[in-house]
Parts: C-alpha cells; structure tokens; sequence
C-alpha cells in the first residue's frame, strides 16, 4: 500500500454554480432596491389611512435612506464580526420580518420603526451582493457579473414607483410590503445553503476594536442624511439647527477620517482609495449617482407638471429607460471583459449627456413619443457607466479588502444620489424665480402683445357675463398663470443642460482609471483570528 493511500486527503467543498449565487443574491438586492422607491406613489395613501400629513410620512422614505446609508459602509466590518454568507441570510431575514411589520402597521411610529430596520438590512445587502457576485466569477467574466448587479441598480428604482402604483391602485399599500414575504422566506432558505465565505475573508477576534470610528461614521453620515432630507423645507443655511447639524456632520466624518487613517484595525478602511483607479471611478460613481437618483427625483414632475402625466403615466414613461438599461447592460458586461474600460464609461458619459440635451428641447406640448428616444439613451447610457466604473473600481483592490471596497463604493453613489435630489430641488425652485423675474419684466401695459392677450381673455370673460372689473381680473391672473408656467418650463430645461454638463465634465475623469482590468488580484497572506 503506498503512503499516499494512507493519507486522508481533506475533502474539497466544490464551488456553487455561479449563476446560483446570482440567483439567490439577487433576490435580497432586488427587495432592497425597489422598496427604495416603491412607496413614494404610496404615500397619499398612507396620509389617509394613517391621519397624518406630508411632513410626518415623508419619514417613512427619509427612515429608510438614513438607516441605509449608515449601515452601507459598516457592511464589511458586520461581515467580518459575523460571517458574510451567515450576515446576507440574517438581513434577509430582518428585511422579511420588517416588511411584515410595514404592511400590519396601524400607527406611523411602528411603520417608520419598521422602514428603519428594513433600511439597515437593504444596507448591508446592496454592498455586500456586489462583492459576492463580483468574487464568485472569473476574472475574464466579471464585467458579466457586474452588468447582472447593475440590472437590480439601475431597473429597480425604474420598477419600484409603476409596480407600487398598480399594487396600491388594486390591492391597497400594505401590499407593497407583503410582497416581500414568499421572495425573503426563499432567500432565507437559500443563502445557507448556497453562499459560502471565502477562506481569505478574515474574522475579527472581537466585534468592538474600533467602536469610536463606528459612533463618528454613523453620527456623521446620520446627520448628514437628516440634513439633505430636511434641509430645503427650512430654508438651508438660514435655518440655526441647519447650520448646527451640518457644523456637527462635518467634523464628525472629518474626525471619523482622521481616526480610521490612523486606526491599525479600522472598521471601514479607507486606503482602498489610496488607489488611483478607484478614487477616480468613485468621484465618477458620485456624478452617476446624481444622475440616477436625481433624475428620477427630477423627471416624474417634469412628467406631471408639465406634461399632464398621472403617477401611473408617468411611471410607464420611465419604462423604456429601464428596458434600455436591461439590454445593454449584459452587452456592456461581455465588452468590459474585453475591452478598456475608459471607452466604454466615456461612452456612457456622452450617451446619457445627449439623453439630458434632448430632454432640455422639450416643452409642455411634448408627447410621449417625444419621450421615447431620450429615455432609451438615458437607459443605455447608465447602463454603460455602471459595468465598467464597478469593474475599473475594483480591478487592483485585493480581495481581502473587497467587502470594504464595495461599500465604499455604493456608498458614493448613494451620497451622489441623495447630493442629487437634494441639489436639484434647490436649483429648481431658484432658476424658476429667475425665469420669473425675467419674464415679468417683459410684461408691460405698454406691451401690444400684453394688451392684445388681456383684451382677448377679458372678451371672453365679458361674454360670460363678468362685470368689465371682473374680466380685466381674469385677465391679469391668466396672463400671471401663463408666465408662471413658462418659467417653470425654463427652469426644467435649465436642469437638464445642468445634468448635461455634469456629465460631459466627469469625463477627464476617466483617465485616472485603470486602462486593462487584471486578469487577478494577487491576495496577500491573511491571518485568520482564532
């Protein structure tokens, strides 16, 4: 008998089918992205239901980004205290049970305590499913396994506000929640048995080695938050507590730096931006996430006030974007694995800047197939950025750091998005005061035009049977509606060429990135905590 027959070789666990692990990924990163955006049609609804005003149930959605938000970055430190695979099954979980509580909830406290905790789990799952999937494939096909996570980023928020207002319009807005239920319960099977942590991934020894950096990050980016949700009803920098909370958010995140540079075991690690492709591609991440979140803040009341749109028109214009989105990711996924990921992202960039262009020609007499082109451009060219900015951004990180380097990530998207709603509702509310002041100048009582329009409504008025000071009334307040509609219009078109240019200037950017995705990351020596 040789000597190698009496050694007991150690059994080898075979590596799941990789589509598997997309599979059952993506079922919790698609719960968690549409339930971003799935209860904005909702919410005149929940006021009825609930007895309560715009102010108090606008935190059911501001809940879920704050919660969301925090817990973005802290995902890989939560992985390496708990497990991956064991951390995504118990937001999976959390993520069920609070969707259970959402839909039951008969007060607004349960329904905000219970958004919040869905808020932490989505958190955990978005980043934490990116460097799964991004893992789990070969070298050569990660641009496929990227262009896969892209489809539940870019598609979900698309889907959420039409899948929500044809749940709440037949079955009522618990429904949106309860939907939730049978998709958690299988991923709750699933993830046991299929998802695995690599052996490369460390363990911490104990969960509270950097407890001061977790309470800056969260104080910071919690106040942050608040400030970008609350900020534009108080009036920004005129409001104390604006000022106090943006003073406070400030130098806590500034001090959370300085603290986690310095920290020998950091929670979150920072130095994954000391690589110049992935600062490069999360500065580019912050401007897609402007586009994605701001524009779809941005271009439902462009639909609405201008176009006529209901929320469920509205909605199915949107569609043609995310349908763009759907087929060119996986095409841009097979092109990143084979080509510079520069081209493809500048290609993106241009794309979605021409989308923004056709859209600033519109105006209020546009119909749906003057829509049509510019949604489908818009849908290719985020579809085009996504794939391979996350490629670029993560070919030179080390896998060991992978965790940290995709919340990070995510992380600048999100901040882009929320910088993005925040940014352009104030940019709209000042370039239609100017607009308006501009356009009232030209209106004069010494004007032909003006008084041909104010005798042409007040005719008409008199033929109702209005006294002449009644028509000359009308008149006035028609020509009033008349200019505050126009400017509102220019200011529309304002914002889109302010997204165009946006765009077009992240571009040198590109440059910075990495010209040839590795073919693998070498992986230092990691030693495992006993």
């Amino acid at each position: 008998m040789s000597v190698a027959a009496d050694v007991a070789l150690p059994e080898v666990e075979a590596a799941p089918n990789p589509w598997l692990v997309t599979f059952v990924v993506m079922l919790g990163m698609m719960m968690s992205i549409i339930d971003s955006s799935i209860v904005n049609v909702a919410i005149p609804h929940m006021m009825g239901t609930l007895g309560v005003g715009v102010t108090e149930v606008a935190w059911v959605a501001s809940g879920y980004a704050i919660a969301n938000v925090v817990m973005i970055p802290l995902s890989a430190w939560l992985g390496s205290v708990i497990g991956r695979a064991r951390m995504y099954g118990i937001a999976i979980v959390v993520f069920t049970i609070a969707s259970a509580l959402c839909g039951v909830a008969g007060t607004l406290g349960l329904l905000i305590a219970a958004r919040v905790l869905q808020g932490f789990a989505a958190g955990v799952m978005m980043p934490t499913a990116q460097s799964i999937l991004y893992e789990t494939f070969p070298p050569e096909k990660r641009g496929a396994s990227m262009a896969v996570f892209g489809l539940g980023i870019m598609v979900g928020p698309a889907i959420g506000p039409t899948l929500g207002g044809y749940i709440t319009d037949n079955y009522g807005w618990p429904w949106i929640f309860y939907i939730n239920i049978p998709i958690g319960i299988l991923g709750a099977f699933l993830v046991p048995a299929v998802l695995r942590d690599p052996p490369y991934l460390r363990r911490r020894a104990k969960a509270g080695g950097d407890l001061m950096g977790i309470l800056l990050l969260a104080t910071g980016t919690v106040t942050l938050q608040y400030v970008l949700e609350k900020g534009e009803d108080a009036g920004w920098l005129s409001a104390d507590w604006v000022v106090l909370a943006l003073t406070g958010a400030v130098l806590a995140l500034a001090g959370f730096v300085v603290w986690e540079w310095s920290h020998p075991d950091p929670a979150v690690d920072l130095r994954v931006f000391e690589d110049p492709s992935f600062r490069a591609a999360a500065l580019v991440n912050v401007a897609v996430g402007v586009g994605l979140m701001g524009g779809m803040f941005m271009l439902p009341l462009f639909l609405q006030q201008m176009l006529g749109f209901n929320a469920t028109q509205s909605g199915l214009a949107l569609v043609p974007g995310a349908l763009a989105t759907a087929v060119s990711m996986p095409i841009c996924g097979r092109l990143t694995d084979r080509t510079d990921p520069r081209v493809l992202s500048a290609f993106g960039l241009v794309v979605f800047a021409v989308s923004m262009f056709l859209m600033s020609r519109l105006d209020s007499r546009a119909a749906f197939s003057d829509l049509l082109i510019p949604q489908i451009l818009r849908g290719i060219g985020m579809g085009f950025c996504f794939v391979p900015l996350s490629v670029a951004a993560m070919s030179r990180i080390p896998k060991e750091r992978m965790g940290q380097a995709t919340g990070l990530f995510t992380l600048t998207r999100q901040i882009g998005g929320s910088l993005g709603i925040t940014w352009l509702a104030s940019l709209l509310g000042r370039y239609r005061a100017v607009h308006q002041a501009d356009l009232v100048a030209y209106v004069s009582p010494y004007s032909d035009i003006v008084r041909a329009r104010l005798a042409m409504a007040a005719n008409g008025a008199t033929a109702m049977g209005l006294t002449p000071a009644q028509a000359q009334g009308l008149g006035v307040g028609r020509l009033y509606g008349q200019v505050m509609h126009a400017s509102v219009e220019l200011a529309f078109r304002d914002m889109f060429l302010t997204l165009f240019g946006l765009f077009l200037a992240s571009l040198p950017l590109l440059l910075f990135l990495q010209k040839r995705v590795q073919v693998d990351t070498v992986i230092e020596p990691v030693q495992h905590a006993e």
